[in-house]
């Protein structure tokens, strides 16, 4: 996953770790961290300022979608069958 100024396309950052493809990010402002899911069937908590992997979450299935609620506390994730209600804080 790469982090780009949109203005100019240079890259960032980069940010290692998943295994297969990426198929949905999104940000967590208040914690400064982005959250990324996909093929590899793994919920990614990243510092966005560093690039490191913070937390990571296996699931039983390839994450399609991730929505954070306005309030930042609970995460969705959608996979091929079901939705996923988590804990913002304890994914």
């Amino acid at each position: 996953m790469v982090l780009y100024r949109t203005k100019t396309n240079n890259k960032l950052m980069q940010y290692m770790g998943h295994t297969d493809t990426i198929n949905a990010c999104t940000f967590y402002f208040s914690e400064k961290q982005c959250i990324s899911g996909g093929n590899d069937r793994t919920l990614r908590y990243w510092d966005i300022l560093s690039a490191k992997n913070i937390l990571n979450s296996p699931c039983q299935s390839q994450i399609n979608n991730i929505d954070l609620a306005a309030s930042e506390s609970m995460l969705t994730t959608s996979h091929l069958k079901d939705i996923k209600v988590w804990s913002a804080k304890d994914a």
